[in-house]
């Protein structure tokens, strides 16, 4: 005697479907009712799908390693416990350590300082995560400008420059050492350059200031002039030209002036003081200066008295002497050569 087969089917096939054999397949989360019918009979059950439980979450690429100032996609993959993916599940996203990286709700990872973070995705308390390495940035140094951008100072001006490198796309490389330079292309002693850019010229000249990162130089080539009023004029009594000192240059000089003058100093290379009017030999007032000599290197060196008057004129005068190392001291109490 055959016997025929029923019927099946689902009130609700998107959330469980059901075969011709009675196979129930849940689909989504969600009640559905399987229906079963033969000979005009008709049976029923009510299914509950339960929607899986998240048991991994995968991070991806696997140890990642992307350079400070990029950016990295990460993917996260939700797994059932049999390792069915979820897809519709919400994730969230945290760095463990802000200093070094930053990331966005989508997973986007923007390095900021070297080092290894560790990343980490959640879904419904399920937690996966990933270690990434953030390494400098291997940019190289495609040119070194120097600012500001002079080509002529006046005798007795400071100048202090700032070099900026940059790579082969415009961005600043600020993690490379500077070096400066300088060359005096005319001039003796015209200027001296500090490791850290700062220019101090001392007489008329030429020099060409450079600053050197990754073996790529900025160059500058610079004129230093003097604005000397041919009015104020300065004549020395001591030291006298030529004159051997040791520790101490004793300065006297004697300067003419039409206008009142606002300072008179004296200097030797970065030896520097203001000259004090004083009473010397048979009672004659002169610009005495004591300088300390004790930084100055052996060997000959010129001494300049500088007048400035109140005017905003200047007037110099300069005398050769030597440094000598078997002397003590040096100078002289002469008085100018003028009174």
């Amino acid at each position: 005697m055959r016997v025929d087969a029923p019927t099946w089917s689902s009130s609700a096939p998107a959330i469980a479907s059901v075969s011709q054999q009675g196979e129930v397949v849940g689909l989504a989360a969600g009640t559905a009712t399987i229906l079963a019918e033969h000979g005009g009979k008709r049976a029923s059950a009510i299914v509950t799908v339960t929607a899986p439980r998240v048991a991994h979450v995968v991070i991806s690429p696997e140890a990642p390693a992307i350079e400070v100032g990029t950016t990295l996609q990460l993917t996260a993959t939700v797994q059932s416990q049999g390792g069915t993916r979820l897809p519709d599940r919400l994730v969230t996203w945290q760095v463990l350590d802000s200093t070094l990286a930053t990331i966005s709700s989508s997973g986007l990872v923007r390095a900021t300082s070297p080092g290894t973070v560790t990343v980490r995705a959640t879904s419904e308390g399920v937690s996966g995560t990933q270690q990434l390495r953030i390494t400098r940035a291997a940019t190289s140094v495609a040119r070194v400008s120097i600012t500001p951008a002079v080509t002529r100072v006046v005798v007795g001006d400071t100048v202090a420059f700032s070099a900026t490198a940059v790579d082969g796309s415009g961005r600043p490389v600020s993690d490379q050492p500077v070096e400066w330079l300088l060359t005096i292309a005319a001039g003796n002693d015209a200027a001296s350059l500090s490791n850290d850019g700062v220019l101090v010229t001392r007489g008329p000249g030429r020099v060409v200031v450079q600053a050197r990162a990754e073996g790529i130089v900025g160059t500058q080539t610079i004129d230093i002039v003097e604005l000397l009023d041919p009015g104020i004029t300065v004549s020395f009594g001591a030291p006298l030209e030529g004159a051997t000192v040791g520790d101490t240059l004793i300065i006297v000089a004697d300067v003419n002036h039409e206008y009142p003058l606002a300072r008179v100093t004296a200097d030797v290379m970065d030896v520097r003081q203001e000259m004090q009017l004083e009473r010397v030999g048979r009672g004659a007032l002169a610009w005495v200066a004591r300088l300390d000599l004790r930084l100055v290197r052996f060997g000959e060196h010129t001494a300049r008295v500088t007048a400035i008057d109140e005017q905003g004129g200047m007037g110099r005068g300069t005398i050769r002497f030597i440094r000598d190392p078997v002397k003590n001291k040096g100078g002289s109490n002469l008085p100018p050569k003028n009174k």
